[in-house]
């Protein structure tokens, strides 16, 4: 309930041109990515994670062990049962970290691709998972990241699975 109620007011606060605040400090993306697979239930069982490199920037901690969550969480919701997760964290740019989110689950319809990051749409609608069922988490994930000046992206296929591309600067924009 309370991840519904905070999704419900950050969309409020984007919808009315305010856009999502964040309080950025000293942070390592390894700790918050460890930190969201402890949280998560089924996360130690079923997330590989791989970190490479210098994973530390200026993020609002909290915001971003929310996008991880929610990401790590959609994979392990969609992803085929018995599966692993793929969690990897790439910080080998000096200005920049990489993280990306895989699973092997069902592709994705190519119907519905374009907007999985549009309040109110799920890939699968067929398909409740409590607080996510309003299709809320990957419109709040994407603001979160372009509050910290990154990027997110998404690619879905049959052969490949689902994955998740995030690009963050390590320091806020000025």
């Amino acid at each position: 309930m309370g991840r519904l109620i905070e999704q419900l007011l950050d969309l409020t606060q984007v919808r009315l041109g305010r856009g999502i605040a964040v309080s950025p400090v000293a942070a390592d993306l390894r700790e918050i990515v460890e930190q969201a697979i402890e949280e998560l239930p089924n996360g130690k069982t079923r997330v590989r994670f791989d970190a490479v490199g210098d994973l530390r920037g200026t993020w609002d901690f909290d915001r971003l062990l929310q996008v991880v969550t929610i990401l790590v969480g959609n994979a392990i919701d969609h992803g085929t049962p018995g599966t692993a997760i793929t969690v990897r964290a790439v910080g080998d740019a000096p200005d920049a970290v990489e993280l990306t989110v895989h699973n092997l689950g069902p592709a994705v319809p190519e119907s519905v691709r374009d907007s999985v990051f549009e309040p109110f749409r799920r890939t699968d609608p067929a398909r409740r998972h409590g607080a996510r069922a309003l299709g809320l988490g990957l419109f709040v994930t994407r603001q979160l990241v372009l509050a910290h000046g990154g990027t997110i992206a998404f690619e879905s296929s049959d052969a490949g699975g689902n994955l998740m591309h995030v690009h963050l600067p390590r320091r806020p924009l000025a």
